[in-house]
Order: C-alpha cells, then structure tokens, then sequence
C-alpha cells in the first residue's frame, strides 16, 4: 500500500471514530449546544428585536425599527438603538437575551462612535462562533467528547483508555506523515 492509501484509511477511521464515539446521549446535547452558539443572530445596528423565540437551533424574533433607548417612536439618528443578542447555554437549555444599544451614538453631533460598540458586538460574537465551530471540529476529531452508550472517557479505564488513544494515533500517524511528505521541501513529493 501506499502512502495516499495508509491517508486516506487514516481519515475513514478518524471519520468512523468521530461519528461513533458522539453516539451518546450528552455527547449529541453537547454539540446541540454548540450549533445553538454558532447560530446565534447577529447584532442590529439600527432595530430592537421583539417576540424572541428558539426554534431549534435558530433564534426567531421580529424588528421593530425606529425606536430610541426607552422603546419610544424616533426620526433622530443618533438615538435609534440596535440589539445585540446573547445566546447561552443554561443546564443543557438554550436561552437567548437582547441588550439595546445605541450603535448611532455621536459626540457632539459629529462623531460617531456608536459604530465602535457594533464592531465590538459583532466581533465578539464571531469570535465565539468560530469557538463554537472549533469546539465541534475537536469533537469529532479527537476523543474530547467521547461517549459510547454512557460510557465516557472518565469511565473507561486502563487498557481501554489505552486502545481508544492507540486507535487515535493510529488513524492520525499516516495523515501526519502524507502531509509531512507532500508539504516538506526536503523530503521531497510522493
């Protein structure tokens, strides 16, 4: 066999692993839960989310537009507000909160720097996304959220904790070695 065949029957069995060892009941809640964070809304610049509601993994609101900070009818710019959401994981159940900002703020009617608190809003909950996204991609290719029929790593003891990281190793070394072997300028291509 060669080195692209040993890969690729590295990666059927980091796939096989993957999808068996997040069989369990509070392996799929954990990745339920971080589906949610990774779908979560992001901020509005200019409207106030209203009638919230969690449909499966999706976040359901309605936006109201031209409001200021305390719900009232506005034309003026500089007081209409946005919503940041915050979706949360509390127990295992999703919750979703809203915070009204008021992204068109001014300084002395000619700076804006309402626009810097939805840079901020909205480049921390990307950031979060991409955790959420991390968190899954480990998931599933490494033994962090390992659970087969209630048994998890906790539980498995000894030889069995030493095959399931063997196994691991195992899919993970001619990966290793195809990508060291096509990428090095040293060693040279297949």
């Amino acid at each position: 066999m060669n080195l692209i065949t040993w890969a690729i029957l590295g990666l059927f069995i980091i796939i096989i692993l993957g999808i068996v060892s997040n069989t369990g009941q509070t392996s799929i809640r954990n990745i339920q839960g971080q589906l949610f964070i990774a779908n979560c809304p992001n901020p509005i610049f200019e409207g106030v989310a209203t009638d919230l509601d969690i449909s499966g993994f999706a976040v359901v609101y309605n936006v109201t537009h031209n409001r200021d900070i305390d719900g009232n009818p506005t034309t003026n710019d500089q007081d209409k507000v946005g919503t940041k959401f915050d979706c949360t994981l509390v127990d295992g159940l999703f919750q979703v909160s809203t915070t009204t900002r008021q992204y068109g703020a001014t300084l002395f009617s000619a700076i804006p720097y309402g626009w810097v608190g939805y840079i901020a809003d909205w480049l921390s909950l990307q950031l979060s996304k991409m955790q959420a996204m991390f968190t899954l991609l480990a998931y599933f290719i490494t033994p962090s959220n390992f659970d087969i029929m209630g048994f998890t790593l906790n539980d498995v003891g000894g030889m069995a904790l030493v095959v399931i990281i063997a196994l691991y190793a195992f899919a993970y070394l001619p990966i290793l070695i195809f990508a060291y072997k096509t990428l090095s300028p040293f060693v040279g291509g297949l």
